[in-house]
């Protein structure tokens, strides 16, 4: 955000639990006052992103006309979500292979330096971020 000149206000942060019901709860109290030309909700997985959504449409807030939502993760349930969610997509089976790998060259050697390892996301761009789909690209 700060890249992009956006402030940053930290009570736009809010930890929950990673869980659909929470988010969803969370959301249908809350994504009245989220309304706005520049609201955008970026949640911490998409399981969170869907309840967001729902919540929206309990509400009937409109995603993505009156606030735009986006997940991370790219699970099944970003391709399930009405509008499709726009997510990040992790390299999960990489992210395993290198741990597995990484693991096993500490026990072979414990005493060796520390190794980190950085893993390219991708955006995903699909309904949920207002976004046209012909003009993103990826679906």
């Amino acid at each position: 955000m700060t890249a992009a000149g956006l402030e940053l206000n930290s009570g736009d942060i809010h930890f929950l639990d990673y869980e659909y019901d929470t988010a969803y709860r969370y959301a249908l109290t809350n994504v009245r006052s989220w309304i706005g030309p520049d609201a955008a909700v970026f949640a911490a997985n998409d399981e969170m992103a869907a309840g967001v959504i729902a919540a929206a449409a309990a509400q009937s807030v409109a995603v993505p006309r009156d606030v735009r939502v986006v997940g991370f993760d790219d699970t099944r349930m970003a391709r399930m979500t009405r509008p499709l969610l726009t997510t990040v997509r992790v390299p999960m089976s990489e992210m395993g292979a290198q741990a597995i790998s990484l693991l096993c060259a500490r026990i072979a050697e414990p005493q060796s330096p520390t190794k980190h390892v950085s893993l390219r996301p991708e955006l995903v761009v699909r309904e949920s971020c207002g976004v046209m789909k012909s003009a993103a690209g990826t679906a």
